[in-house]
């Protein structure tokens, strides 16, 4: 091999590139091999480098190599992360969920309005906080409990719907907003988490399909 044949070219490097091509060139060796070995780069590599820091980074099938090539230069290391499809994000409408598992819930009022809220652990024990904070008239606690102390409506925590189970916190964050959107009559608090524009093509989806389902129904 040219590697093997020029090896000791990195001993020759005080010399001209005339001088090491007259010296090291043999019967039948093109010349453009020669100058390719003169030009290798004879420093160790440091393979096991341990990285410096890492990067978290949504997969795309034709960007995330580029940039772990990128990052691994400069010792950082890239995890992968999956992204979510659409059809994860909405629940199947023959999944039937009961309140005993985490996500997205709504409470109904008397009044027609409701309430849209997640929890990570069961819906049924973050309904009966919201039962303890008005008994206790705790309206600071609880948006429940602050609607029906301060207007005097009754609660219909019997009519508890759940309207997504995740037990993610930003899975549940995203689809209570989703829930908040589709759900104007309702009585949540201001400084919710905030919808970013780009889910604006699949609420106003949502909102059609929920609009065409209700005028079926009647």
């Amino acid at each position: 091999m040219v590697h093997n044949k020029y090896c000791c070219v990195k001993d020759c490097k005080g010399s001209s590139s005339n001088e090491n091509l007259r010296f090291f060139t043999f019967p039948n060796d093109p010349v453009w091999e020669i100058r390719r070995a003169l030009q290798q780069n004879w420093e160790p590599k440091l393979e096991n480098r341990k990285p410096t820091d890492t990067a978290m980074i949504l997969f795309h099938h034709t960007i995330s190599n580029k940039i772990s090539r990128l990052l691994r230069k400069h010792d950082v290391r890239m995890i992968r992360i999956p992204t979510w499809k659409t059809a994860q994000m909405l629940r199947s409408a023959k999944e039937g969920l009961e309140l005993k598992v985490p996500g997205v819930y709504q409470i109904p009022y008397e009044c027609r309005k409701g309430y849209v809220g997640h929890s990570s652990r069961a819906i049924e024990t973050r309904c009966k906080e919201h039962q303890r904070y008005i008994c206790l008239h705790q309206p600071k606690e609880s948006a429940v409990a602050e609607h029906s102390i301060s207007i005097g409506h009754c609660i219909n925590f019997g009519g508890t719907s759940i309207l997504d189970g995740s037990s993610g916190y930003v899975d549940r964050l995203v689809k209570e907003a989703i829930e908040i959107q589709l759900n104007k009559n309702n009585f949540n608090r201001e400084g919710c988490f905030i919808l970013s524009h780009a889910y604006a093509p699949v609420t106003t989806m949502l909102m059609n399909v929920k609009g065409g389902t209700s005028r079926a129904g009647t």
